[in-house]
């Protein structure tokens, strides 16, 4: 609890680098301690000696644990950490182009400040509002640990040291410990990994704006939770269905069937997604978005909760649109038509699954919309490239090399030519 509770209180300061050193110099101190404290007790902790070794063998090789290790000796034995204040710039123009660029600035600066510094610097001409988003994130990072921002190290840290007190209060025969919880309302006894009001996806370190206005962007995610009662709706609305079962390509088509059904009985279907670690599904999230700029700012915050809860495989269910591939000259003129306003396009359910090892399927079955009824027909198509587009953020966290999704198309594009 000592430790959530110096979490928070570093990210309440995070844009003043004093209030910020200080409270992050007692997080990095308490979750040294957790360890200490486990082994004082081991006398009194059941099979102490067994289950351990294997949680401190399973956690050898983490980076961000062996950094905190590291951390606290030199905070309580040398000097504060050295700590680096930048802004991380992310401009999405669509799918494909953007970029990203890191400025060191001022550690007061707001991110307004930052947004309207670009815009003295001017935007691209043409840009249309919803279709761009600039997404500003102020990032702390310590020297020793230059990859990783700070708070989402020590989230991940958390993680870790969750696992082995759960164990131990199992060991203990411990279900939750009694104790009060604290002025803020999360910081209590449950041993949850990760925490939801961890989640660096929605924090007062990252801003979105549109690009084309600078007006403040809102993005927002809903986490699904297991409730027995809304499990028992559900089934009464769709029926039952066999648990999904699989890794994320193997959970492809299982997906692709419950779309079917939510879209005959709801005439929508919400847009869901699963992150993964192997076949265990470690969160589901229901993004929000209501433009392409919007679509984006997701699922680079989507891919900010899959580096924090390092899920290796991602799923996902949704309506989308189809249209014919443009030709070889509307591509490389840049001058075709999205699917979304292609006077052709068709409507369709879209699954797909991917892996951090590479694994890939992506289906989509098409419908039809006649008054309030749809029709599903025609044939489930296999391969879509503007999945690789859409999960370049993710990839990124990965360390997938760039697929060049346009490269994919345009070979589409010349197979249609000829």
């Amino acid at each position: 609890m000592d430790c959530h509770a110096h979490w928070h209180a570093a990210m309440d300061e995070y844009m003043e680098p004093e209030g910020f050193r200080l409270n992050l110099n007692a997080l990095v101190q308490a979750l040294r301690n957790v360890t200490w404290l486990l082994q004082k007790q081991k006398a009194s902790l059941p099979d102490f000696a067994e289950w351990y070794p294997e949680w401190q063998t399973s956690v050898k090789d983490d980076q961000v644990m062996k950094w905190v290790v590291k951390a606290r000796n030199r905070i309580v034995k040398e000097a504060d950490l050295e700590l680096n204040s930048t802004a991380r710039l992310t401009v999405a123009l669509d799918w494909v182009h953007g970029g990203e660029k890191v400025f060191t600035v001022p550690p007061r600066w707001t991110p307004r400040d930052i947004a309207q510094m670009m815009l003295r610097k001017g935007l691209p001409p043409g840009l249309e509002e919803g279709e761009t988003s600039l997404t500003i994130e102020r990032r702390w990072v310590d020297r020793l640990l230059p990859d990783r921002e700070l708070l989402t190290a020590c989230a991940h840290a958390m993680g870790e040291l969750t696992r082995v007190l759960q164990t131990a209060h199992d060991q203990f025969g411990v279900e939750q410990c009694d104790l009060d919880r604290r002025s803020r309302e999360c910081v209590g006894p449950e041993l949850e990994s990760p925490l939801p009001c961890m989640w660096l996806g929605e924090n007062p370190r990252t801003a979105y704006f549109d690009y084309a206005t600078l007006a403040p962007y809102d993005s927002r995610h809903h986490r699904v939770h297991f409730d027995p009662k809304l499990a028992e709706v559900a089934r009464e609305r769709y029926g039952d269905f066999p648990p999904l079962s699989g890794g994320p390509v193997e959970r492809v088509r299982q997906i692709l069937e419950m779309g079917k059904v939510s879209l005959a009985a709801d005439g929508e279907i919400v847009t869901t997604v699963w992150l993964m670690r192997g076949e265990e599904v470690v969160d589901m999230q229901v993004p929000v978005f209501f433009d392409q700029a919007g679509k984006m700012l997701a699922m680079q915050s989507l891919a900010t909760r899959v580096e924090l809860l390092n899920a290796d495989g991602f799923c996902l269910v949704g309506e989308v649109w189809t249209a014919p591939v443009p030709s070889v000259e509307h591509l490389r003129s840049g001058t075709y038509t999205r699917a979304r306003d292609h006077p052709d396009r068709t409507e369709g359910i879209h699954a797909f699954g991917i892996t951090k090892d590479g694994g890939f399927l992506s289906i989509v079955a098409p419908f039809t919309r006649e008054g309030d009824q749809f029709i599903i027909g025609g044939a489930d198509t296999e391969s879509e490239p503007g999945v690789l587009m859409m999960m370049r953020p993710i990839m990124r966290v990965w360390g997938i090399e760039d697929p060049h999704p346009m490269e994919t198309v345009m070979r589409m594009a010349e197979e249609n030519d000829e």
